[in-house]
């Protein structure tokens, strides 16, 4: 593919303002460096992984996580090792993923 290139890589549907009155937003949207991933938090709860390098019979997007109260922020840390989460009820949630145990198909929780 050439830089002037677009391609879709994954679509799924969210929650609209129709739908929800306050519309989902996203909240992170993170290439993971040295992998095929990006990582997609919406404010609803949901965390994707998005796998960018996958043959046509692959699944290109899993849900790898869900807050029921929702997402207010996410970050990772520099190293990308660690992802931190701050849910819809004001609340730091300890570290829940950790990139080296990340593995598409399959997410492990500490």
């Amino acid at each position: 593919m050439q830089n002037d290139e677009v391609q879709l890589l994954a679509s799924w549907p969210v929650n609209g303002p129709a739908e929800s009155g306050t519309g989902e937003t996203i909240v992170d949207f993170h290439y993971l460096n040295n992998s095929t991933f990006l990582c997609c938090i919406l404010s609803g709860g949901d965390i994707f992984l998005i796998k960018t390098e996958a043959e046509e019979s692959e699944e290109k997007i899993q849900i790898i996580g869900n807050m029921e109260t929702g997402i207010l922020a996410a970050q990772w840390t520099v190293d990308e090792e660690t992802l931190a989460i701050a849910s819809g009820t004001n609340r730091h949630i300890p570290p829940l993923y950790q990139r080296s145990r990340l593995t598409f198909g399959q997410a492990t929780r500490n």
